[in-house]
């Protein structure tokens, strides 16, 4: 894909308890496959995709935990299920430099989970390298020397001027449009082999009236406030010359400006405009031997009304259960720049430390006068969902509530609590931020999140929890936020079981400390009992700060944060936030040889475990985690030339304890290379895309833990085709190894795929087919034989020797100009000489309107 280079890496199974043993895992492929994605253009969105290899596996729900590198916390969410593998994109919002980390994760219907990276992902998740927007590289267009003027249509907004190698965009007004005078802007920017221009030359003429000296010109961009122009129609003509003093090809375009009354009646449309889609979908798959339908409907609009802009959103699907959390998902938010409200299914992010992207069902506002600002959420963060007695399944023994009979095999059960599936309690939030600045220059933040479990809303779980943070937040900005520094700060107070209400003032001063107030009479805002983190908040183990400092000059894009926060701090509207570490990190990202090279440098250095530091346990210590990446990124504006991406990165972990002390000591050294070469090519009339990456992972063990090794090393290669006639094709080739323990553990992946799309009626009609084979083989060294008996050597034996091959066909139709109908049937064999054989199959069809 252009502008894009993606890496396949699949972490398995016996990757898990690799610090522990090397045992036999799972004789089924049951882990979470993903390519992972090295690198992304800036402001664009980050296309991912993950399959779980065991068709026989049933999920509840697959995310993308994401932030921009750096970041205090990351943000999630919901992963899209595709014909055989789940889809989903991280925002445009969130892909800026210095990069992005992402991990996923699946909750499966028994409450496990798989992950990707598997081994420590919310700790070494993927990390993307985010590269600037790239200008498109233009090839020239051979044409006879006789022809002087420019290669255009009637209303192209793209001019090449084939002598130069360059291509002048339209940018407004675009040609043949009509324009109302007060928003007439004439402007167009250069693309190419820019450095070959003389931008003193430049001359625009509008009606054959030179406004040079009016416009603002540079290398890449011309733009020019004409003044006042009658009704009716206008030529711009825009003449660049070389630095040789050669004339290039004028570029010329025609545009109208409006008479008053189509100037009112344009603006009042352009109010009352809006844009959305629709959709409708059904699903039909089966799976080994169950079949599941799934049905969809969602859609969305946006558009303005006056000053009044809005927006919203809807997805109601079958699958949306109330013994699981909502996957139904409703949204409205309307507003303009001072007042706003958002409806349905928000996710506040006003504090990292505090409320940063949480999933609220209820209502949020805003009020945004400048000097003085007012944000407010309150909602549901978690619906309930009951859980389950042992007495509703089990007998209950008359005579010892806490022993069960099971009817089936007679055996007796004990539980302590009686409860065999605990259940989830509502859960509600409401928040308040009051700031002062517009945020141009300043801003300072009070943020109060509190966050309560309904304790009566369930009556099968246990310790149902209370929980405030209360904190500043500082912006300084200069230069439109060239240089920007931000600071906040977070003290949180959990009451971490809430089931027996608030306790007297006699008996907190008795077990806590005392205080000069009772409990009881503050019980409906905060519960007061022994269970409250931390148990003694002067010693500000529940405490959370960071700043970060941003300067972008002199071809440099330097971030540097520094954080810390505390073992005992706990935000329930922040459940993923990194705890009990101290350190920090530094970035630069720098532009060379005309924004074609980019240098990427990192170096973090935190202190995790804080808290065990001088804890009196000889066998716990903070672990010293340090890394340091190199990474570069060749853009060139020649075509002729691949473009080509490189990275490596160093990351040590250590915590100063040696194995003849305790097996807890921890020494690891890490060490990733990449590399992502892609390359456009014209052969025998065709025009193709390759790309090409290998990445290779190792770990080693500071002790010589054989256990504890790990070698990964993968290679992808893929061909794009674009052919004479409306055909694509893709092939692509990946192969895996991965080999843990040194031989103890070892998986091997191959896979060939070939797809391909025919556009018929002018693009209205296009049909895809497609085709995929993958096997894999995962090993293990056995030290007893298939009967338990021990061997006098060790032997290798498997736990997966599969063969898959899917097939798939399909297309889409676009009719009426607005309208969609999708198709999609997939066909899956799978053999697996371990886990036996089955054949699957998916029907998809969907439809959709634009409007």
């Amino acid at each position: 894909m252009t502008g894009k280079q993606i890496r396949h890496a699949f972490l398995l199974p016996t990757i898990i308890l690799l610090m522990i043993s090397p045992k036999m895992l799972s004789s089924s492929p049951s882990g979470l496959i993903h390519f992972p994605v090295t690198n992304a253009v800036e402001n664009l969105p980050i296309e991912l995709s993950a399959k779980i290899e065991d068709p026989s596996i049933t999920v509840e729900y697959v995310r993308i935990f994401f932030r921009t590198k750096g970041d205090a916390d990351y943000q999630y969410i919901e992963m899209d299920q595709g014909l055989d593998n789940w889809v989903g994109r991280i925002p445009a919002t969130v892909v800026k430099s210095p990069g992005v980390e992402y991990f996923i994760l699946a909750l499966l219907t028994d409450h496990s989970m798989l992950t990707s990276p598997e081994s420590n992902p919310y700790y070494a998740p993927y990390e993307v390298v985010v590269s600037p927007p790239q200008p498109k590289p233009v090839t020239p267009v051979q044409h006879e020397e006789e022809v002087p003027v420019p290669e255009k249509t009637e209303a192209s907004t793209k001019v090449s001027l084939q002598s130069a190698g360059l291509e002048v965009v339209i940018l407004s007004p675009e040609p043949e449009t009509s324009v109302p005078l007060k928003d007439l802007v004439i402007a167009a920017s250069v693309l190419g082999n820019t450095d070959t221009l003389n931008t003193k030359a430049t001359t625009i003429a509008v009606d054959s009236v030179d406004l040079t000296a009016s416009a603002d010109i540079s290398q890449y961009v011309i733009s020019l406030l004409p003044g006042r122009l009658s009704p009716g129609a206008h030529e711009v003509v825009l003449q660049l010359k070389d630095k040789q003093g050669e004339k290039l090809e004028p570029v010329s375009w025609r545009f109208y400006v409006m008479k008053k009354d189509e100037a009112r009646t344009f603006a009042s449309e352009k109010k009352k405009a809006y844009s959305g889609n629709f959709y409708a979908e059904y699903r039909d798959e089966k799976v080994i031997d169950s079949t599941l339908t799934t049905s969809n409907i969602g859609g969305s609009i946006r558009g303005s009304y006056g000053s009044i802009r809005f927006r919203g959103n809807v997805f109601i699907t079958s699958r949306d259960k109330p013994e699981f959390q909502p996957r139904n998902r409703l949204f409205f938010e309307a507003g303009n720049k001072w007042i706003g409200v958002k409806l349905g299914d928000t996710s506040p992010r006003w504090n990292e430390l505090m409320l940063w992207g949480r999933r609220v069902r209820g209502v949020e506002a805003y009020l945004r006068f400048g000097f003085f600002n007012f944000e407010f959420a309150m909602g549901q963060t978690n619906r309930k969902v009951e859980g389950i007695s042992y007495s509703d399944i089990f007998d209950p023994v008359p005579e010892n509530p806490y022993k069960f009979i099971n009817p089936a095999t007679g055996d007796t059960i004990v539980s302590t609590t009686g409860i065999y599936r605990y259940g989830t309690y509502a859960q509600n939030l409401i928040a308040f931020r009051p700031s002062f600045g517009r945020g141009e220059n300043f801003q300072f933040g009070i943020n109060l999140v509190k966050v309560k479990d309904d304790v009566n809303s369930i009556a099968n779980s246990t310790q149902p929890k209370d929980n405030v943070v209360v904190g500043p937040d500082l912006l300084l900005a200069f230069d439109k936020h060239r240089i920007e520094l931000k600071a906040s700060a977070a003290f949180s107070l959990l009451a971490n079981d809430i089931s027996t209400g608030s306790i007297s003032k006699a008996e907190f001063d008795t077990t806590i400390g005392e205080i000069p107030f009772d409990p009881a009479d503050y019980e409906k805002y905060f519960v007061l009992n022994t269970s409250l983190i931390p148990i003694d908040p002067s010693k500000l183990t529940s405490l959370a700060y960071q700043t970060s400092f941003k300067f972008n000059y002199f071809g440099h894009n330097i971030i540097a944060i520094y954080k810390s926060i505390g073992s005992e701090y706990n935000s329930l509207a922040n459940s993923f936030l990194r705890k009990d570490v101290r350190g920090f990190s530094l970035f630069d990202r720098i532009r060379l040889f005309k924004n074609q090279f980019y240098l990427n440098l990192g170096y973090e250095n935190f202190l995790e475990g804080i808290s065990a530091k001088d804890d009196g346990d000889p066998a716990t210590e903070p672990n010293d985690y340090g890394s340091f990446s190199v990474g570069f990124s060749y853009f060139p504006s020649q075509t002729f030339l691949p473009r080509v991406s490189i990275s490596w990165k160093q990351y040590d972990r250590n915590n100063g304890l040696d194995t003849t002390v305790t097996m807890s000591a921890v020494n690891y050294k890490n060490r990733d290379i990449s590399l992502q070469i892609g390359y456009n090519v014209s052969f025998m009339g065709l025009t193709h895309q390759l790309n090409f990456s290998r990445i290779a992972n190792d770990r080693m063990d500071g002790f010589d833990r054989r256990a504890s090794n790990l070698t990964n090393n993968v290679q992808m290669f893929s061909l794009r085709t674009n052919y004479q006639v409306p055909l694509t094709t893709m092939l692509s080739f990946a192969t895996n190894k991965n080999d843990a323990g040194e031989g103890l553990n070892g998986f091997q992946y191959q896979m060939f795929g070939a797809n391909g799309i025919y556009s018929l009626l002018d693009g209205k009609l296009k049909l895809r087919a497609g085709w995929s084979k993958t096997s894999a083989e995962g090993t293990y060294l056995s030290y007893v034989d298939e009967m338990g008996n021990p061997l006098l050597q060790p032997m290798e034996m498997k736990y997966t020797d599969y063969q898959r091959s899917a097939f798939k066909i399909g297309g889409s139709y676009k009719f009426y100009g607005n309208h969609e109908f999708v198709w999609d049937f997939n066909f899956i064999n799978f053999s697996d000489e371990i886990a036996g054989s089955y054949k699957n199959r998916l029907l998809r069809v969907r439809y959709q309107m634009r409007y």
